[in-house]
């Protein structure tokens, strides 16, 4: 039984481990993908940044990311379509992955 109990931690434990760092990698996705718009459309990087991170915790998935992205382009007077937008957003995930990998 011992056995089992111990197997059944190590594999809470992974699957914590695995949540975690989806997490964290979504979070660095966001922010180098805000950074990046900021040098698209020009602006305030910090505010952008803020923006485009807390636009994440509104709904699951990316599209709420992806229509802010396209709020602050509009404000800016930017046009930016959001399948380049979505196209960025995976180009950035693969990156955080990486980055969050070798922490």
């Amino acid at each position: 039984m011992t056995n089992f109990n111990d197997r059944e931690r190590s594999e809470e434990k992974k699957f914590q481990l695995s949540k975690e760092q989806e997490f964290k990698a979504t979070m660095r996705r966001n922010k180098l993908f805000a950074e990046w718009l900021a040098g698209e459309v020009g602006g305030d990087k910090t505010a952008i940044v803020d923006r485009v991170v807390d636009a994440d915790f509104e709904k699951p998935g990316s599209d709420d990311v992806v229509a802010e992205a396209m709020a602050i382009a509009k404000e800016k007077g930017k046009s930016l379509s959001a399948e380049a937008l979505n196209k960025k957003l995976d180009e950035y995930h693969i990156i955080a992955k990486q980055q969050v990998s070798k922490e």
